[in-house]
């Protein structure tokens, strides 16, 4: 796959749903076999999750939870050729999908990265709540995610499938999304993403075994209904704004 150079990568954006910023980007990442696990659940179950001031965002009244892991093997800020000290590192974050101002996102539940310097960074140049978790990827497509004190545990074996040459809607509204939401401090603020549109691949399971419980959303195996493959992705974040 061909990793767009970041002088090109604002070029691609007649896909967005709603204009870039207008101020430089922050934050330059690359994004490596990203997994998607995509949950369909009850609206009444997500909705008490949500930070204030925003909307749950569903699809034919129904809302979806996705577990995303993938690994980051080109973090740095728009001022560095690269972060200092700061290794390759593995994520999976928990994300519902949300409305503020008519402007579709991301809520992340919750954010977890295999190294704790990653963990570290990612507060410090974000402010997004990461958290550490043991989190490890093998060559072959084997992602595990070792239990914790919530007792989530993530362990998947699988390949690659087909190629979607024509995207289905839904799988569309659950990958495109060009901002994240999160609030800190009795604020809620809006941080916008930009990058190509996700070239997505069917997957094939071996084996997976997912517990993931967090309030009263609790995932297993079987509340997994779609998943998606991506080799890789190049993405440009913005520093947050607040809109609450």
């Amino acid at each position: 796959m061909i990793v767009i150079p970041t002088e090109k990568l604002l070029q691609f954006r007649k896909h967005r749903p709603f204009p870039l910023p207008d101020k430089p980007w922050l934050i330059y990442q690359q994004w490596k076999d990203t997994l998607f696990l995509h949950c369909p659940v009850k609206p009444t179950t997500v909705k008490p999750l949500l930070p204030a001031g925003l909307t749950l965002d569903t699809l034919s009244g129904i809302a979806w939870v996705s577990v995303v892991a993938f690994t980051i093997t080109d973090l740095r800020m728009r001022v560095m050729s690269v972060m200092p000290m700061l290794p390759v590192f593995n994520e999976l974050n928990l994300r519902t999908y949300v409305v503020r101002d008519n402007i579709p996102g991301i809520c992340f539940l919750q954010i977890k990265a295999g190294s704790h310097r990653a963990v570290l960074a990612n507060r410090m140049m974000t402010k997004l709540r990461y958290q550490y978790a043991d989190i490890r990827k093998t060559p072959a497509f084997h992602y595990f995610m070792s239990a914790d004190k919530e007792n989530s545990l993530l362990d998947i074996d699988f390949n690659p499938g087909p190629f979607f040459h024509d995207v289905p809607a839904l799988d569309r509204w659950l990958t495109e999304r060009y901002c994240c939401y999160q609030e800190d401090d009795a604020h809620l603020y809006r941080y916008h993403i930009h990058h190509p549109i996700w070239p997505l691949y069917q997957v094939h399971t071996n084996y997976h075994l997912l517990r993931y419980n967090f309030g009263d959303l609790h995932l297993t195996d079987q509340s997994v209904h779609l998943m998606h493959y991506s080799p890789i992705q190049t993405a440009l974040i913005w520093r947050r704004e607040r809109v609450t």
